[in-house]
């Protein structure tokens, strides 16, 4: 069980590297930190809604272990 914590810990530090790393991208492309928060967090969102719709219908057809899942992911 700890190895997951570490992975999701892992996982989530990650993710917000990701997330600074954009911000000062689209800061110096768009010149504006409010403009370019909003479209990282625009389009995380999406993301998630469209992963969830699109992973949702093929997870309830068959079983799947959630933890291969995430692994694979």
């Amino acid at each position: 069980m700890p190895v997951f914590l570490v992975l999701f810990f892992v996982s989530g530090v990650s993710a917000l590297i990701y997330e600074v790393v954009w911000t000062r991208l689209l800061t110096v492309l768009i010149g504006n930190t409010v403009f370019s928060v909003t479209a990282i967090l625009t389009v995380f969102m999406a993301g998630l809604a469209l992963g969830s719709r699109l992973s949702g219908r093929t997870i309830d057809q068959k079983p799947v272990s959630l933890i291969r899942l995430y692994a694979g992911l």
